[in-house]
């Protein structure tokens, strides 16, 4: 598959409320890790250009001293990066941000958030983004439990394999894969395209 035969239309579409998006969108959670901000931007142009139309969020998605503190340099917000790179927006793009506990300087997520505080959050995303009003905006839980999703996924193959076996899971379910590279990409969109077949699928489910 080409760079011009990628599109994330292959992976179908799924009802938000009533918007209609693709199932492959776009993580941002990794965009401030590069402190050349052109790079991030160029991803997020790359992103929408393949036909990516929702694009997931937060206040704190930032470096350093956010929810992976690290990248060298100022303060970077995924946020800002976003309404940098595709403001004014297209009027397809739905954007999702979420609001709730943050990290702690010791790595850990902080109690529940308050009303006060999520009220803030709500008014920084709107700030940081642009807007005068956010398309979508989830709650973040703090589950308790043990093992990190990179140790109980871990033992899955290549990313492009993770995607297509996320995607096939069922047409509800959503894929939202970050990076800061354009090539990584156009890897992560492809995925859409890739077809399992049942057995592969059992295969991968016994190995999780």
């Amino acid at each position: 598959m080409t760079p011009n035969d990628i599109d994330a239309s292959a992976a179908g579409s799924y009802r938000l409320g009533d918007r209609a998006v693709r199932r492959m969108g776009f993580g941002s959670m990794r965009l401030t890790v590069n402190p050349e901000t052109g790079a991030a931007i160029r991803v997020l142009r790359r992103a929408v250009e393949l036909g990516v139309d929702h694009i997931d969020t937060a206040a704190f998605y930032r470096t350093p001293g956010g929810i992976i503190d690290v990248g060298p340099g100022p303060v970077r917000y995924a946020t800002e990066l976003i309404r940098n790179a595709l403001s004014p927006y297209p009027e397809t793009l739905v954007i999702a941000t979420k609001v709730g506990p943050n990290r702690l300087p010791d790595h850990r997520w902080g109690d529940m958030a308050s009303p006060a505080l999520l009220r803030r959050q709500v008014e920084e995303n709107l700030r940081l983004l642009g807007v005068d009003t956010l398309d979508l905006v989830n709650l973040r839980m703090v589950r308790t439990g043990t093992g990190t999703f990179a140790e109980r996924f871990g033992a899955l193959a290549e990313m492009r394999l993770r995607l297509a076996w996320t995607l096939h899971r069922g047409e509800h379910v959503l894929a939202i894969p970050g990076t800061g590279d354009v090539a990584h990409l156009e890897q992560n969109i492809a995925a859409g395209a890739l077809t399992l077949r049942p057995e592969d699928l059992t295969e991968i489910d016994q190995s999780v």
